[in-house]
């Protein structure tokens, strides 16, 4: 079986390290792309761990990671039903891994235009 030899007027074009994070038109990586990422890797690294943990006694001090929306969620609902606490804790864990997603983003975004502005003098 032989293959068809490539068009002589086609050409394959690689873009630099630093396009990669950015299209002609913004981000490569959009924010509202980013925000479901963190999100959705938030919400299962806080339910890994808390999981594992109860196994492996190592992993608790990765949860610190958590704190802040856990002790959110915690005292808003003091006294409410366990199923709304788990609601809000679960709404605040995405919005925290959204957050985080976002912040990362920015400094890649900021470090790459940084370093293309350096290239181009």
């Amino acid at each position: 079986m032989r293959m068809a030899s490539p068009q002589a007027g086609f050409t394959i074009e690689q873009p630099s390290a630093m396009e990669l994070w950015r299209a002609a038109r913004g981000e490569r990586v959009t924010y509202s792309e980013i925000s479901w990422i963190g999100a959705s890797t938030a919400l299962v690294a806080h339910a890994s761990l808390h999981f594992f943990s109860a196994a492996i006694y190592g992993l608790e001090r990765f949860l610190v990671v958590f704190g802040p929306p856990e002790s959110l969620a915690f005292a808003l609902t003091d006294g409410a039903s366990p199923i709304a606490t788990w609601f809000l804790l679960l709404a605040f864990i995405g919005v925290w891994g959204a957050v985080i997603g976002v912040v990362l983003l920015t400094i890649v975004h900021e470090v790459t235009s940084a370093a293309r502005r350096l290239a181009h003098r």
